[in-house]
């Protein structure tokens, strides 16, 4: 019908009703679609008006400036995150350093947030990039957030002989090293190119993960759990430039990232690289994935075939870009962002008792004998839970000598609807929830693995029930978990009313 229309009116009437436009011509139109825009055909009540005029209506009084780096360690390096890999074997794609830099009206920077492809950044690499970045530029710590996606096809950073990877060596201090001066120049560079932006944001779902605390047989172990806790939510930032170009996304879902499981020893990005890659391949802006409260759940495929990231990363990509456009996103006002950081001391994790501590140290101690030299797998754990039950009853025999487990807990708020809380280490989904449900903000962004690990942070009830998250990756007593949550609220009730 259309083209008999044209065929009918003739050309000039066929140049009012289509015209093909260059990227160029796009962005000179604020990035508007309207056709009437490019064919000379004026706005009617039904047109979307002056795209410029209602950008600078949606204006906060925020800059903005994002930059990104690659961080792939050499080949042959240790890998972290499954004690059954001593050392890549190959790259199957870059790992990735980010950073979003927001500055106020008054020019200060007010938000720092490094998102890196690693398992974790341990707290002391977290003050050492605080250090030199609040130097250079002036900002104070808890306005520096240190992201790690928990990426299990990485190389450790941590040379202080608690990280969870089977080889650490002289390049794994090395690999520290150069991450940090990697990363301090992309907040360098990221300062350099701050604009003028809007900010908005948005919520949806996914369903890449499930609850992986499955009981079997009486015992918990790591499977699916369908009907066990997770969020589902899906939370998007979208920053735009000042002429409307996309500028930045941040992602924000709980998922491990462990989707090609323990044998597959390249390096990768796992599904959040397919995510990032699709979405700014889509729409133009930098994309950054923020890992949430993800202690308890795992995504719904694994295995060392690729087709699973890559299903996982496009059914990811494909939940934002539903949420990506105009109708699903709420414009951030203001141009502050107050913080708030709380440091503190949780008990650690103490056996039952001193003979049942004795009883599995002498129980590990045979099974290590009686396997001889084995391949190095079994022996890295056996000495992780050696050194834990060996901890566990120094802290009985002297509790007054017992090293409490230092927790740093930072929040910021971003206008009154929006609040961001970080916790450093894998929160459990149920805990999340409960932070985001008692927030006074209407959107929350709980951000875990932030600033430094302390490992699993289970819920009470995990404790009784047993299971992997509580018996080899925890380093706290139960009970715990709820303090965490507990203060990450006061936190967010205290930026609620103003706190700073």
């Amino acid at each position: 019908m259309l083209a008999a229309n044209v065929r009918n009116r003739g050309d000039d009437d066929a140049a009012r009703l289509c015209k093909v436009a260059t990227q160029a011509q796009i962005a000179a139109q604020g990035w508007s679609l309207n056709p009437g825009r490019y064919s000379g055909t004026a706005a009617t009540d039904q047109d979307d008006g002056d795209v410029t005029e209602k950008f600078e209506k949606g204006f906060t009084m925020f800059e903005a400036g994002v930059s990104r780096g690659v961080i792939t360690p050499s080949i042959g390096s240790s890998m972290a995150g499954f004690s059954h890999r001593w050392t890549s074997k190959g790259v199957h794609d870059d790992l990735s350093a980010q950073v979003l830099v927001l500055a106020g009206a008054s020019g200060a920077i007010q938000l720092v947030w490094i998102c890196c492809d690693l398992l974790s950044v341990p707290g002391f690499i977290v003050d050492t990039i605080r250090a030199r970045v609040g130097a250079a530029w002036e900002i104070r710590p808890e306005r520096i957030l240190v992201s790690a996606a928990h990426n299990h096809y990485a190389s450790p950073v941590d040379d202080s002989g608690e990280a969870l990877a089977v080889v650490v060596d002289e390049r794994t201090s090395s690999y520290a090293g150069h991450f940090v001066n990697v990363v301090v120049g992309l907040v360098g560079n990221a300062i350099r190119s701050l604009e003028p932006c809007r900010i908005r944001f948005g919520t949806g779902t996914t369903a890449i993960g499930v609850n992986r605390r499955e009981r079997r047989d009486g015992e918990i172990v790591l499977g699916q759990n369908p009907d066990g806790p997770i969020d589902r939510a899906l939370r998007v930032l979208r920053i735009d430039g000042r002429q409307g170009a996309p500028l930045a996304v941040m992602v924000h879902a709980a998922c491990h990232v462990v989707s090609l499981g323990a044998e597959f020893d390249d390096f990768t990005a796992d599904f959040p690289g397919v995510m990032r890659d699709t979405v700014q391949r889509v729409t133009g802006a930098e994309t950054f994935f923020v890992q949430g409260c993800a202690g308890d759940i795992n995504p719904i495929c694994m295995g060392p075939a690729w087709s699973n990231p890559a299903r996982l990363g496009l059914m990811l990509a494909a939940d934002v870009l539903g949420v990506y456009d105009d109708q699903h996103l709420r414009e951030i006002d203001g141009g502050e962002i107050r913080a708030i950081r709380r440091d503190i001391d949780l008990a650690p994790w103490v056996p039952p008792s001193e003979a049942q501590a004795l009883d599995e140290i002498r129980s590990i101690e045979s099974a290590v004998e009686n396997a001889g030299t084995g391949d190095g797998v079994d022996r890295f754990w056996d000495q992780w839970r050696l050194r834990k039950l060996s901890r566990g009853i120094g802290a009985l025999k002297r509790p007054d000598k017992a090293l409490a487990v230092r927790c740093s807990l930072i929040g910021l708020s971003l206008g009154p609807e929006l609040a961001i809380a970080t916790v450093p280490g894998e929160l459990f989904s149920e805990l999340g929830l409960q932070v985001q449900a008692q927030s006074p903000f209407s959107a929350t962004i709980v951000a875990g693995y932030t600033n430094g690990s302390i490992d699993y942070i289970p819920t009470a009830t995990a404790f009784r029930e047993g299971g992997y998250e509580v018996s080899h990756g925890c380093r706290i007593a139960a009970g715990e978990g709820e303090r965490v949550a507990s203060a990450l609220s006061r936190i967010l009730d205290d930026l609620a009313r103003g706190g700073q």
